[in-house]
């Protein structure tokens, strides 16, 4: 089932509205994996600030039903100032319309912006549960490491050949 949703760039003013959203995913879906504390934490961190910011050095995309209303984000930004390698930061989807496609438009956004165009390798750092969502668009574990790092995340990774 395809929601009928438009993605475009996040602008400050989505910032609350964003943060919100992704604060209820972090403490109704990731909590499972992460655990209340933790998620408290993260939850905390996204704030509508964090997103602002990271909307200077990211291109960072929301997704909004006919409604306007905010359903999804997602951002890819250079990985570590390296020009040919990324990295796709912050993809959530509203808790409620999940498996629905959004995760699947926000992903096709982010791999036609020209950060990952450009690049050889991208690398995610997933939550657990994320892990067959991001591997159906080919992405696989980071040095055959399946396990969460010390960050909680699982890296996974992309390979692409780049012709300029």
């Amino acid at each position: 089932m395809n929601i009928k949703i438009s993605i475009r760039p996040f602008t400050d003013a989505d910032a609350t509205e964003t943060a919100a959203m992704v604060k209820d995913v972090l403490l109704t879906v990731n909590i499972k994996d992460y655990g209340k504390t933790l998620m408290l934490k993260t939850a905390a961190e996204h704030d509508a600030r964090h997103l602002r910011e990271m909307a200077h050095y990211t291109d960072f995309y929301v997704a909004v039903n006919e409604s306007n209303k905010i359903v999804g984000c997602g951002g890819i930004s250079n990985y570590w100032d390296v020009p040919q390698e990324a990295i796709i930061l912050t993809v959530f989807v509203d808790r409620h319309q999940q498996h629905a496609g959004i995760g699947h438009q926000i992903m096709a956004q982010l791999m036609r912006d020209p950060v990952f165009l450009r690049s050889k390798r991208i690398e995610i750092p997933a939550a657990v549960s994320a892990v067959p969502f991001y591997q159906q668009f080919g992405f696989n574990y980071k040095n055959g490491h399946s396990k969460p790092d010390d960050e909680g995340h699982i890296r996974l990774e992309l390979h692409r050949t780049v012709t300029q």
